[in-house]
């Protein structure tokens, strides 16, 4: 457990790690406007369009190997960003980090529900690693604040360095190889690629006047369910998991869920610098309540859970999420801070981590073992999809109104509000268990 949850903390820390550092890194690279936003934008990509074939591999050659191969590249590519001489040398590791990322994260996940057979136990283990999940993606911001301003841009991506050389140790004596004699199977390339140009594509033509890269997108997700139904040995995403409604339904709401909540982070974070003229470590230690929340909603979502069910938990703190968006709506540059961006800030994040819980185990509810990986992959894919997908469209619902987040956070709300509305559609844990068994 101590393995997986590491290794989840440090995979989402890098998405938002660097949006504090973003000045610095300009000013030391020469970055242009335009070219800055690749920084977080190129791991945000690479890894929620690999994250699919990622599942995937840890089911086919194992999960030791998976979390090996994948933490070396994650390290290797963190050391080459913190090193970086030029903008095109530091986004293409971003990327390279985002790969690796793609394999962890499911991988991560993948240990908790093969190890925790019992509900009890897996709904304790499952709300350690949604909180430390929700959780890191908000402690970014305050670590990179720190780092910042203390010693260098640079380190928000060495410090990943000595955390990857532990796990690596760790893994090698907790982590299960395959089964002896069991066969290698060719993961899907072909559906790889496609439905990761086509998330790609997606991601980068949503703002306007890239519709022509949209459409092209879509294509190759149309063409990517085409291939996975009919013509794939070994499909990425077989589509009797997609069947299934409670992880449908699941993987749609964490989209949703990500949508709005890493889009706050990104957008409140330049709010605080620019608007409110806060440094990197103010900024920082601006979001440590909200860390502080989310791992207090997802322990207490392991209590709660048991008595109140993953369909009334998600829909409770998707309500109160949404309340708590529509209050930010209010804040302005001169609002008073603990008012209008702690306290609101607080109910996001604390709901935040009441609802991870009951996402990931529905999302990883009735799905055969030998699908675990692919699950897994497939939950991660909708919470960093939804977060670069987010970020962008309601970087157009910003326009160019400057500091113009009354909207962004209006728009946040309604999306919490379908949440609250999807959780009604998930099915109660008898209908689960029957419709995971055979027919």
């Amino acid at each position: 457990m101590t393995v997986a949850c590491t290794t989840q903390f440090v995979v989402v820390l890098d998405v938002s790690v660097v949006h504090v550092a973003l000045p610095s890194v300009r000013q030391d690279l020469g970055f242009s406007t335009e070219g800055l936003q690749w920084v977080v934008t190129a791991y945000m990509l690479a890894f929620g369009g690999s994250l699919l074939l990622g599942g995937r591999l840890a089911d086919l050659i194992g999960q030791q190997r998976a979390l090996l191969g994948g933490m070396a590249l994650f390290a290797t590519a963190s050391l080459v960003a913190g090193l970086a001489w030029g903008p095109g040398v530091l986004i293409s590791a971003r990327a390279v980090q985002g790969i690796g990322a793609a394999v962890l994260s499911p991988v991560s996940l993948t240990l908790l529900t093969s190890e925790f057979h019992d509900a009890n136990l897996r709904a304790r283990a499952l709300a350690a690693w949604g909180g430390v999940a929700a959780a890191a993606g908000a402690a970014g911001v305050f670590v990179g604040g720190l780092v910042t301003q203390y010693l260098n841009w640079r380190w928000t991506m060495l410090i990943n360095v000595p955390i990857a050389l532990l796990v690596l140790v760790l893994a090698r004596g907790t982590v299960a190889g395959r089964t002896r004699g069991a066969a290698w199977r060719t993961p899907d390339i072909v559906g790889a690629l496609a439905v990761t140009a086509g998330l790609v594509a997606c991601v980068y033509g949503v703002e306007p006047g890239r519709r022509p890269v949209l459409g092209a997108g879509l294509a190759l997700l149309a063409f990517f369910a085409v291939w996975e139904a009919r013509g794939a040995r070994e499909p990425l995403l077989p589509i009797p998991v997609l069947r299934s409604r409670s992880v449908s339904v699941a993987n749609v709401g964490m989209f949703l869920t990500a949508a709005a909540t890493f889009s706050m982070w990104f957008f409140l974070s330049l709010h605080l610098q620019n608007q409110r003229g806060f440094s990197p470590l103010e900024t920082g230690a601006a979001f440590l309540p909200q860390y502080l929340a989310i791992v207090a909603g997802a322990q207490l979502a392991a209590r709660l859970l048991p008595a109140y069910g993953a369909k009334r938990m998600l829909a409770i703190a998707a309500l109160l999420q949404s309340a708590g968006f529509a209050w930010l709506s209010a804040a302005g540059p001169h609002s008073p801070f603990p008012v209008h961006i702690l306290l609101p800030g607080l109910l996001v994040t604390l709901a935040l981590g009441l609802a991870s819980t009951p996402l990931t185990l529905a999302a990883t509810s009735g799905v055969a073992a030998d699908r675990a990986g692919t699950a897994s992959g497939l939950v991660n894919t909708s919470r960093h999809l939804g977060g670069a997908m987010g970020v962008a469209a309601l970087a157009a619902v910003a326009g160019q109104r400057p500091g113009g987040v009354d909207r962004i956070f209006r728009t946040d709300a309604l999306l919490l509000a379908a949440v609250a509305v999807l959780a009604l559609l998930l099915p109660e844990p008898s209908e689960r268990k029957d419709s995971s068994e055979p027919a």
